[in-house]
């Protein structure tokens, strides 16, 4: 990994009890960026039995809550077999930097009946001072 800042902080989400369900397409997290960051591995840890497959993708949102200039980051696809523990992994194939305020949307486009699981995304911080961030704003 080229360019690497050696600060890599893990972000790993899972529903309190039985995951994140990938039975229907829609977004079914919302992950907000707290530094500015270049995502380095984005997964999925598939928690239940299936053998259908699934597709999971992770997004960028570079305003709070809209979708206005919303881009894909990866899209990591479950084969048609059984996966339950498997850590599924996709790598960008660009850069890919977040800045303070972006959100990371995990969206599930391609459906697996009764299927749930957790999401691993690995980002690189880089250092930046607070004031140099146009969307960190010091609160009065």
């Amino acid at each position: 990994m080229p360019n690497q800042y050696g600060n890599l902080i893990p972000i790993v989400v899972s529903g309190a009890t039985a995951g994140l369900s990938a039975a229907t397409a829609a977004d079914v997290q919302v992950i907000p960026v707290p530094f500015k960051c270049e995502v380095r591995r984005c997964a999925v840890v598939w928690q239940t039995t299936g053998a259908a497959q699934a597709i999971v993708e992770f997004d960028r949102r570079v305003l709070a809550g809209s979708d206005t200039g919303r881009v894909n980051i990866v899209a990591i696809t479950k084969p048609a077999a059984e996966n339950q523990g498997k850590y599924l992994y996709k790598d960008p194939a660009t850069k890919v930097t977040l800045d303070a305020g972006d959100e990371i949307v995990v969206q599930v486009t391609d459906v697996e009946a009764a299927a749930t699981f957790g999401v691993v995304i690995l980002l690189d911080e880089i250092p930046e001072v607070a004031a140099n961030q146009g969307d960190m704003v010091a609160s009065a």
